[in-house]
């Protein structure tokens, strides 16, 4: 499978990693935003099963991620990032131009799609979070996150153990052997950006009854890491949103033994909402 990668420059000069997956006469294309502290080139296998399906994908390493520019595990604000998708989806277009594009992004990154779907409302057919943290599994004690406020204000950068735990990625053991050899993951967070992710979560969760765009949440139910329920409720409040429930699955339902089984349910969800545009 033929990929390109290069550096695009966000607002700020931050730069930024990307890779491009184009598929031969594309049907679609599909925008990736990967989850805390890993990088784009995990979704390799993601890339290649929806090329073989005749869809593009484009993804980029996060700033403080993978190979791209800026303190690991930290972003200033939560709006450079936002502002960071915005040079995504404007250079992704350039790749794209006349096909229909999705959103699509895990745990973080489900995160993020969702909010800018909500702040922004882009052009697109639709947008599949993927174990979206929008709530953690087992929340963060308060003393933590009010020491976590406090340190955001007087040392924004400071950054903190995400404390993850590998083996709850997937229940193939290999998955997390693979990821604590990969030298492009690391395990922080800055104090200001797990304070803006948590909040950046609960505002998605408030906007979902008008979350503007067609929506597949996609989670396994027993994900240690982001909450099951945080994605449930979600779905129960938007009439927008489909929520795919993965029996069992773990964190990275793209990463479990039934991968492919998920990756088609996703497929499949994305070309229903190319035909139902197709015929409106």
């Amino acid at each position: 499978m033929s990929h390109t990668t290069g550096f695009w420059e966000s607002f700020d000069g931050t730069k930024l990693f990307f890779r491009y997956w184009p598929a031969e006469n594309p049907k679609a294309a599909v925008y990736l935003v990967h989850g805390m502290g890993e990088h784009s080139g995990r979704y390799e296998h993601v890339a290649s099963f929806f090329n073989e399906k005749g869809f593009s994908c484009i993804a980029f390493d996060l700033r403080g991620h993978g190979m791209s520019g800026g303190k690991r595990g930290h972003a200033k604000s939560y709006e450079a990032i936002m502002r960071d998708v915005d040079t995504f989806f404007e250079k992704a277009r350039l790749a794209e131009p006349a096909v229909p594009s999705f959103l699509y992004g895990h745990s973080l990154g489900g995160n993020i799609v969702l909010n800018y779907a909500l702040r922004r409302n882009p052009n697109v057919a639709g947008v599949i979070a993927t174990s979206p943290w929008l709530r953690l599994t087992t929340p963060l004690p308060k003393l933590q996150l009010a020491l976590a406020q406090v340190a955001a204000f007087f040392a924004p950068d400071l950054v903190v153990k995400t404390n993850l735990d590998p083996a709850g990625l997937s229940r193939n053991k290999s998955v997390a052997t693979a990821y604590m050899n990969d030298e492009l993951v690391h395990g922080f967070i800055s104090v200001r950006f797990l304070k803006e992710v948590v909040r950046a979560g609960e505002y998605a969760l408030d906007g979902a009854e008008g979350f503007p765009l067609p929506l597949l949440l996609v989670h396994g139910t027993d994900d240690p890491i982001t909450s099951y329920a945080a994605s449930k409720e979600f779905a129960d409040r938007s009439p927008k949103a489909e929520l795919a429930s993965w029996s069992g699955l773990f964190h990275e339902t793209h990463n479990e033994d039934s991968w492919k089984d998920v990756l088609e349910s996703n497929f499949q969800w994305m070309i229903s909402r190319i035909s139902s545009k197709d015929q409106a």
